[in-house]
């Protein structure tokens, strides 16, 4: 039997400036549930040249890093 009841809910928006501000404003209005809240991983993608990247998407991978 399945069960309607939410156990986490995960912002999964586009890492642009709408989509952040998308998950912001959401956050604003549901941050008190007793649910934990987070979003998708946004950083370097596999197989990217670092070359390449913008300073926003190296500060986001330098941010949300784990330990190795």
């Amino acid at each position: 039997m399945r069960s309607n009841k939410v156990d986490e809910l995960i912002f999964a928006t586009n890492p642009t400036p709408e989509g952040e501000a998308t998950a912001s404003y959401i956050f604003s209005k549901i941050k008190d549930l007793s649910l934990p809240i987070s979003r998708l991983a946004s950083g370097v993608p596999i197989g990217s040249n670092l070359e390449y990247m913008d300073r926003v998407t190296i500060s986001k991978a330098l941010t949300c890093r784990r330990p190795f």
